[in-house]
C-alpha cells in the first residue's frame, strides 16, 4: 500500500472487487467476520446499494487503490430502532496504522448523523484488542457481551457489543 493521502467518498458498484480483497481475509483467516464464505464482488456491490438507499457506505481512495471502507446499515427490523445503525469498518491490511479507519468512521458519523440516526452499534468479535481499543478510542462504550454466539473455525466465539450517540434525537417531527 502506498503512503498517499486519501479521500473518503461514497462507495460505488466499481469498488467491489477491491473492498473484496480487503474483506476476504476477515472471513477466511479471522474470526472479525462470522461470515463462512467471502461474498463475490456482485454480492458486494449489491450490500453497497442496499446501505446507500437509507445509510451509507464510504470507501477510502488513494489514486484509485481501496485502503479500506466503512459502512452503516439497520440495526434491527423492528420500527423502533429506526434511529440506530450498525456500523463496521475495514482496513486493508498495508493501510493500518495511517488513521484510514478512524477517519472512514469520522465521516460515517457525520453522514449518518445527517440522516437523522441517533445512535451506532458495534459487534467486536472476541478476542481483538486492536478493534476494542480502535472502537474506544471513537467514543463508543461497551454495553455487554454476547458470550458463545458465533461457531467458526471449530470453536465458539463472543461478541462484545459498543454503542455510540451521534446526535441527541431524531430529526424534528419524526
Amino acid at each position: 500500500m502506498s503512503g498517499a493521502a486519501f479521500t473518503i467518498r461514497p462507495a460505488c458498484a466499481a469498488d467491489a472487487a477491491a473492498m473484496v480483497e480487503i474483506y476476504r481475509p476477515h472471513v477466511e483467516e479471522s474470526w472479525a467476520s462470522f461470515e463462512l464464505v467471502t461474498p463475490t464482488a456482485e454480492e458486494l456491490a449489491a450490500r453497497v446499494a442496499r446501505a446507500q438507499e437509507q445509510h451509507e457506505w464510504l470507501v477510502a481512495d488513494a489514486d484509485g487503490e481501496l485502503l479500506g471502507y466503512a459502512y452503516g446499515v439497520r440495526h434491527r427490523e423492528r420500527a423502533a430502532y429506526r434511529f440506530s445503525t450498525e456500523v463496521s469498518a475495514y482496513v486493508a491490511a498495508g493501510a493500518q496504522g495511517r488513521g484510514v479507519g478512524a477517519q472512514l468512521y469520522q465521516r460515517l458519523f457525520d453522514r449518518l448523523a445527517a440522516r437523522g440516526y441517533c445512535n451506532a452499534v458495534a459487534g467486536v468479535t472476541m478476542p481483538n484488542d486492536a478493534s476494542v481499543a480502535f472502537h474506544e478510542r471513537l467514543g463508543f462504550t461497551l454495553v455487554g457481551v454476547y458470550r458463545r454466539v458465533g461457531y467458526k473455525f471449530g470453536g465458539w466465539r463472543d461478541v462484545s457489543w459498543y454503542e455510540r450517540a451521534l446526535r441527541d434525537g431524531p430529526p424534528p417531527g419524526v
